[in-house]
């Protein structure tokens, strides 16, 4: 028994190693697609396409699922400078008052100039009312690669307020920064 525990131990030491990344960092990509431990989300690692998740699109903005190798993922695109999307699911019936959470995600900038990507509450439609964790708008890095935003909050009896319970990742949101494409991967929210 003391065996099975360290190798479940060693497991998790490797998962929370990957997930400690900073904002910028580039994250390495297997040819393989590894089962990641996504917390309180599901279906964070999108496996399942889009199973669990609401997604809002703007003009002619799209969310697809994607391989990227072996890895699956989801491509978020902005054709225009008027179009936009999100994705999140509701996750503030989770959350415990005082605990602090950690959301991170990975991304990698297919194509465009400057773009912005922010995590943010979302009320129901994921349309009309959001509220980021920081301030909104975390300009990526164009290089290709991997990389990975991490960002942390505690829980209160007003924060995140009852009428944004979904937790969301905005593609471009309220900017006029033109066509791009960027994957989407191990969107994680841990305590």
């Amino acid at each position: 028994m003391t065996n099975y525990f360290l190798k479940i131990r060693s497991i998790l030491v490797v998962l929370i190693f990957i997930s400690g990344c900073k904002k910028d960092e580039p994250t390495s990509q297997t040819a393989m697609d590894p089962v990641v431990n996504t917390g309180l989300v599901s279906n964070g690692d999108f496996r399942s396409g889009l199973s669990a998740w609401g997604v809002k699109k703007l003009g002619a903005a799209t969310v697809t699922e994607v391989k990227d190798g072996e890895n699956s993922c989801l491509k978020l695109y902005h054709p225009t400078a008027n179009a936009w999307c999100a994705i999140g699911q509701e996750i503030r019936t989770k959350l415990s008052i005082g605990k602090v959470y950690e959301v991170s995600f990975r991304y990698k900038v297919i194509d465009g100039a400057a773009v912005k990507l922010g995590i943010s509450w979302g009320d129901a439609s994921l349309w009309s009312t959001r509220v980021p964790i920081k301030e909104w708008g975390t300009e990526l890095t164009l290089d290709g690669q991997w990389h990975t935003i991490v960002q942390r909050f505690t829980a209160s009896s007003t924060f995140p307020a009852a009428g944004v319970p979904m937790l969301g990742i905005y593609f471009d949101y309220n900017f006029s920064l033109g066509a791009a494409n960027v994957l989407i991967d191990d969107y994680t929210m841990t305590e």
